[in-house]
């Protein structure tokens, strides 16, 4: 396993080398987005950005808690069905076993 990561890290390493600019950096032309699209649809996306952000926020507060809870509260203390591999119904049905 751990040489494995070394060739990943190698063969990142010599795309980056090999894959950099010759020359130097091309500087990016400015630009606005008022070049690009018009005031109704700026103030139409300025409007969208308040619930996504209030989406996102929630989302990664619920993803903390459950991930808090999963390491504060480990399955095996469930005691559920679902506490241990093999244990509970299986998602597939198995043919019956031949006489």
């Amino acid at each position: 396993m751990p040489l494995a990561l070394v060739g990943a890290a190698i063969a990142a390493g010599g795309a980056t080398l090999l894959l950099r600019p010759r020359t130097g950096v091309v500087e990016p032309a400015p630009a606005s987005a008022r070049d690009y699209f018009t005031p109704g649809q700026l103030e139409r996306a300025r409007h969208f950005r308040g619930p996504q952000r209030a989406l996102a926020l929630g989302s990664l507060a619920v993803e903390g808690a459950v991930l808090v809870l999963l390491v504060v509260r480990p399955r095996a203390r469930y005691g559920g069905r679902w506490s241990a591999p093999g244990r509970g119904r299986s998602l597939v049905r198995r043919p019956p076993a031949p006489p």
